[in-house]
């Protein structure tokens, strides 16, 4: 289920885990394979129905009837504002500040190899139509849980380097030394 510190994103509780109900079409979004959509993906159920893949990863396996993938940005969110401003829909607050966290989080606040001045662009855009980039980024990177905080630092407290690699292994043990389900 989504993250607690997403909430501020209005419909993020009507995701399910599970899929209901008949379906003609299944849609992806920001997944490189098929393995990445995780239970709530039934091949049996599913498989024989078309897929339209919208994803941004330069691994994707283009396992969809129709793939609609730009591995030259940053974000599937970017993606789908292409698609959204083709199809001439309203940019609501809602779909801005959703499509706004998409690229905070892909970017970690911009910060990634990958972040170009389009990024920046859609970033703009998004914020002039009503998307906070403060909050988001305060919710989606910076805000963390106690237990969060102590599982970090327990992985860098237990982190050994090797040959110029830096690794950690965070043990159901030490989990548990750290009060951290």
């Amino acid at each position: 289920s989504p993250h607690p510190r997403f909430d501020y994103l209005p419909g993020l509780r009507d995701i399910r885990q599970e899929a209901t109900g008949e379906f003609d079409l299944v849609v992806t979004v920001d997944a490189s394979d098929q393995q990445r959509l995780g239970s709530v993906f039934a091949p049996a159920r599913f498989e024989h129905l078309p897929m339209v893949v919208f994803d941004h990863h330069i691994t994707n396996t283009f396992f969809g009837t129709v793939n609609v993938v730009d591995s030259s940005l940053a974000s599937t969110s970017e993606l789908v504002l292409r698609l959204i401003k083709q199809m001439s829909i309203p940019i609501l607050p809602e779909i801005a500040s959703a499509l706004l966290t998409g690229i905070i989080t892909d970017t970690l606040a911009f910060r990634t190899s990958n972040t170009t001045p389009d990024t920046l662009a859609s970033a703009m855009e998004l914020m002039r139509h009503g998307a906070p980039l403060m909050d988001i980024t305060r919710n989606a990177l910076v805000l963390r849980s106690r237990e969060s905080i102590r599982l970090q630092g327990g992985g860098i407290i237990a982190t050994q380097i090797e040959n110029r690699v830096a690794y950690a292994a965070i043990t159901r043990k030490l989990r548990k030394e750290l009060g951290v389900r």
